[in-house]
């Protein structure tokens, strides 16, 4: 039975650090979170693939608006990448093609392979992929055999460090460390080219993004009973869903006027100019996220979230 959706409290808003299952996309989560919790507003910060399992950021209620500061965040992953093969999806759930013209790799020749990933790349979002062309995810395109009216522009990320377990003769364990909106994928289709024997990925876990870690996850089942039941008590305030960003502390009359849209003046930055700060009300509740602007030595809200609770 859906929960009510009568007056929402604040409880019911805030982060949900979900640990997704494989086999459902980072939108079945969303909905089944969405089902369940007294209020419709809900999204996430970065997507995992259907085959992908790990931590997924689920911001209910108010936290909605403040997704802009979570998708940027680093992330960790644990991947199996299976040697021999190709795969028209990068994955196991594409079709296979094994590559019987190259012997598999040794130590030597894997280890250095796996080297190479470390550094900046030009990346282009495969075809079986969410990144949108004209309004639609590209694997809409690919599904359907439709060539895609315009590729995405090729972005830049990077993989800070990477280190492996060989598995079996055909299966290597890699955990790495990369910049948001790493494809993964891409990288081990990459690695396979580079080795020559091919490669896909046959499990993929994500460990961590930015302050959040997996181990503090709680997995989607136990989520969807706790918000029927009305049990709140693992949902991270709004505060703590900005965890690392800094914040300062302001009175009543400086939060009326936030609300307002004028911006703080006579307080020096506590940080660098333009990085946001994450601004508390008189009892510690997260009110607004302000940047300072030099030129004008004063602090312009970006988001500001009303006192009074909105559902």
């Amino acid at each position: 039975m859906r929960a009510s959706s009568g007056p929402c409290t604040r409880a019911a808003e805030g982060l949900l650090l979900v640990d997704k299952p494989k086999g459902c996309t980072s939108h079945d989560v969303v909905a089944a979170i969405r089902r369940a919790a007294p209020t419709s507003k809900a999204g996430h910060a970065g997507t995992l693939d259907p085959l992908a399992t790990g931590l997924l950021l689920v911001c209910l209620g108010r936290a909605t608006r403040l997704m802009r500061y979570l998708v940027g965040h680093d992330k960790e992953y644990c991947v199996v990448a299976r040697l021999g093969a190709e795969s028209e999806t990068y994955d196991a759930e594409g079709w296979l093609a094994p590559r019987r013209d190259a012997p598999l790799p040794d130590d030597l020749a894997l280890g250095e392979a796996i080297a190479a990933m470390v550094g900046v790349h030009e990346q282009v979002p495969p075809r079986f992929s969410a990144a949108k062309v004209r309004g639609r995810p590209l694997y809409e395109y690919a599904r359907t055999g439709r060539s895609v009216p315009r590729q995405p522009r090729a972005k830049v990320v990077t993989v800070y460090n990477a280190s492996w377990t060989r598995l079996a003769p055909d299966a290597v364990g890699i955990r790495l460390t990369c910049s948001a909106g790493t494809y993964v994928r891409v990288l081990v289709h990459e690695l396979g080219q580079r080795l020559g024997c091919g490669a896909y990925v046959a499990e993929l876990r994500r460990l961590r993004s930015g302050p959040f870690s997996v181990g503090e996850a709680l997995p989607l089942e136990e989520w969807v009973a706790k918000l029927r039941a009305g049990d709140f008590s693992a949902v991270l305030p709004l505060r703590e869903a900005l965890r690392g960003m800094p914040a300062f502390q302001v009175s009543e009359e400086e939060v009326a006027g936030l609300q307002h849209g004028r911006p703080l003046v006579g307080r020096l930055p506590g940080g660098a100019v333009g990085e946001p700060h994450a601004v508390l009300g008189p009892d510690g509740e997260l009110v607004a996220v302000v940047k300072y602007r030099d030129e004008d030595k004063a602090w312009y809200p970006e988001v500001v979230l009303s006192t009074a609770f909105e559902g």
